[in-house]
């Protein structure tokens, strides 16, 4: 009724490709000329200003503690950057600032996520929600 060939199975081999055959690393800028992005960018956070200065005011209003402060992180190729937060917790001496109960996290160790995080303000949880929270330099 019924044959079954028995086949091999063949090995998948992905083919290979050389990171630097699509990336030059070559040390030059090849796209849009740095002058060009840094024009737009200062034209960008021109007019972006007022309302980030409003912003900076509903922060210092709500909380005590600095309203912006800054984090390194690693970026493509391994280049590190340095990225500009605005806060959106209590800082711990804040009156207002509560630890979190471990039992909320979602997560386990360094990068715990609470469901209810008491440490975040209202204006905080606004500006992670909308990601206005991150300025990158």
């Amino acid at each position: 009724m019924y044959s079954i060939k028995k086949t091999t199975a063949t090995q998948f081999t992905p083919a290979t490709t050389s990171v630097s055959a699509q990336v030059k690393l070559d040390g030059r800028h090849h796209g849009i000329p740095a002058c060009l992005q840094r024009l737009a960018a200062m034209t960008g956070l021109l007019l972006l200003s007022p309302f980030l200065l409003v912003l900076i005011a509903l922060i210092k209003l709500e909380s005590q503690g600095p309203c912006v402060y800054k984090q390194v992180r690693v970026g493509k190729l391994g280049r590190r950057f340095t990225m500009y937060k605005f806060r959106s917790m209590y800082m711990p001496e804040d009156p207002r600032f509560r630890n979190p109960d471990p039992a909320q996290s979602d997560r386990e160790g360094v990068c715990a996520k609470y469901r209810n995080d008491p440490r975040i303000t209202r204006i905080g949880a606004f500006i992670r929600k909308y990601s206005i929270d991150e300025l990158p330099s």
